[in-house]
């Protein structure tokens, strides 16, 4: 899509963003937002929800991520992409309740085998898994992707 602020795409009459927060707000307690300091309308709504904003300028996903990590450093952390699109609510939060069970450090929610960027840590490192999360989320990368999400049925 080629839109920095893809997070505040709207989809349904509610953006992305404020969609993963209403999907995730009874399963996360504190919430962080890690924006380019340019992304000035993606921070006024993090405001309106009440998500603590940390602002950097983009290094690349591994990066960011890092960073985040090493300033929230209170574990188990949730990470949720900005452009990913939650479809299933409650499956979602099945799928992340079950890899809270799981004995690994990082668990990266997958699509078919693709890494959605939903992922959640235990710790900052050590041992890993994968679980799928098809048909319950999709990333919004393209204009045929955002088509797609906004023809779909959602719960």
């Amino acid at each position: 899509i080629g839109d920095p602020e893809k997070a505040i795409l709207d989809i349904g009459g509610e953006t992305i963003l404020e969609r993963s927060v209403r999907c995730l707000r009874c399963i996360c307690d504190a919430w962080y937002a890690l924006i380019d300091p340019s992304m000035q309308r993606t921070k006024k709504i993090l405001r309106t929800l009440g998500i603590s904003i940390m602002e950097k300028e983009r290094g690349g996903y591994i990066e960011d991520l890092n960073y985040a990590l090493g300033i929230i450093w209170k574990f188990p952390i949730l990470v949720a992409p900005g452009d990913l699109y939650i479809i299933r609510c409650q499956d979602i939060l099945e799928r992340i309740r079950y890899a809270l069970t799981l004995d690994k450090a990082v668990i990266s929610f997958v699509d078919g085998g693709k890494f959605t960027g939903l992922s959640l840590f235990k710790d900052f490192g050590g041992s890993y898994t994968n679980v799928d999360i098809s048909g319950y989320a999709m990333n919004v990368n393209t204009p045929d992707d955002l088509e797609k999400v906004r023809g779909m049925d959602r719960t």
